[in-house]
């Protein structure tokens, strides 16, 4: 599998940088794109919420590999290899007047020690157009399971696509894996929260 744009040894320092970053872009996509929303306090970012924000990728593979009817972040290995739907950023879909950066992802489960089943990650516009292919081999021996995107991908009005390889089906020890795309939502205050004064800012 070809592989570019990945920061596998990413920093804590990194880490906020990208977040940082992602904030803002996030911030400007989803204002551009929201003609009765004034003033830039009126948009919020925040992480993104697997329920809330994305969609299950059953456009461009006839399987997803995930469910977003609850808010975890769990993707399920497959009874053979190949390519799975994995999520989606939709505008028609739960990221409708909001503005997305999917910028890495991070390897959750508890046991650091297990492998991914899952070689690659492939990002398509909604023609099926091939926009990149993520290798996400290095997730496992990764600092804290994550992998940094070197040119993170941004999505208002224009949907998203990703699909999973799954390369090894021999000896799956798990049904399911915890990999979250790590993604900033923008949207307008009180689309999804409320907001409130209760919270401190870091």
């Amino acid at each position: 599998m070809p592989t570019r744009g990945i920061k596998p040894y990413a920093t804590p320092r990194d880490v906020l940088e990208y977040e940082s970053i992602a904030e803002q872009n996030a911030e400007d996509l989803a204002f551009n794109q929201l003609a009765d929303v004034d003033s830039r306090s009126n948009i919020v970012t925040r992480q993104a919420i697997a329920n809330e924000d994305l969609d299950a990728n059953d456009e461009t593979a006839s399987t997803a590999a995930v469910a977003v009817d609850d808010p975890a972040w769990v993707t399920s290995g497959q009874t053979s290899g190949g390519w799975y739907g994995w999520y989606s950023v939709e505008d028609g879909g739960n990221a409708e007047d909001k503005g997305a950066v999917v910028w890495g992802l991070e390897f959750l489960d508890e046991d650091e020690t297990s492998a991914l089943p899952f070689s690659a990650l492939r990002v398509k516009n909604s023609t099926g157009g091939l926009l990149d292919i993520i290798d996400i081999e290095s997730a496992t021996i990764s600092e804290n399971g994550r992998l940094l995107l070197e040119n993170p991908v941004t999505s208002s009005t224009q949907d998203l696509y990703f699909e999973i390889f799954q390369s090894d089906d021999s000896d799956l020890s798990s049904n399911s894996y915890k990999i979250k795309p790590l993604t900033t939502i923008g949207e307008e205050v009180g689309d999804t929260l409320e907001g409130s004064d209760r919270f401190l800012k870091a």
